[in-house]
């Protein structure tokens, strides 16, 4: 027999009283004292403990601020998942509340000096003119070394953005990215937020390599400078 049952024993009748005396082997006189002095309506929370209401942020609760990220060897999807699911929607807060508009204003510079693991650098973007036959593709290392290399940080973070149940983007708003160290934001005292020094794998060097390699001394060579690019 549980505790929990004492709660409910005044309204128990003769029969269930017998059973708990036959099967369940307590004492008449526990059933007895139990069934004339019922004991205080259990409390479901712990003595010294109080309760928590759920904190849902209004359009007054939230503090918008603007931060720069430094893009130069940075991986990549690393930072795009921090830019899209945690900063620009805001869940780094602990007021974040999934139905408001929390997150921050995000700069990236230098984004045509982001890094990719990998061979991810000849993966190629399609897209299609509506012409019968007009497909075309370009490789991401082709638009970081073109006119516009901060279109591959704006894919990537669009991509990693959060969908609703609608199909929608729940965070369609886009991280400002510039080209160079330089942007047109001075006025609003941007935070420096350093993702390199969040993880050591958020970073990644540049290796160089030579195609001219003929002798076993050239190869080792190259192996010695690829080797220290990469350290």
């Amino acid at each position: 027999m549980g505790v929990i049952a004492w709660g409910y024993i005044s309204t128990f009748n003769s029969k269930q009283l017998f059973l708990l005396y036959k099967r369940d082997h307590i004492a008449l006189e526990t059933i007895v004292y139990r069934f004339y002095n019922p004991p205080i309506e259990f409390k479901t929370q712990p003595i010294g403990l109080t309760h928590m209401k759920t904190f849902s942020a209004t359009p007054a609760d939230i503090d918008k601020k603007w931060i720069i990220i430094d893009a130069e060897g940075i991986v990549l999807g690393r930072l795009a998942s921090i830019v899209a699911i945690w900063r620009l929607r805001g869940k780094h807060k602990p007021s974040f509340t999934p139905h408001m508009d929390m997150g921050d204003n995000v700069i990236i510079i230098n984004a045509e000096k982001i890094q990719s693991a990998g061979k991810k650098r000849e993966e190629h973007f399609y897209w299609h003119t509506g012409h019968p036959g007009g497909i075309k593709s370009r490789t991401k290392a082709q638009i970081l070394e073109g006119a516009h290399p901060e279109r591959v940080v704006t894919q990537a973070v669009s991509r990693h953005a959060a969908w609703q149940p609608s199909g929608a983007r729940t965070n369609d708003k886009p991280a400002r990215l510039c080209r160079s160290g330089d942007h047109p934001h001075e006025a609003q005292n941007p935070e420096v937020l350093d993702v390199a020094s969040m993880n050591k794998k958020n970073t990644r060097s540049a290796c160089s390599t030579s195609d001219e390699i003929n002798t076993l001394e050239d190869l080792q060579a190259v192996a010695g400078e690829a080797a220290n690019a990469c350290s």
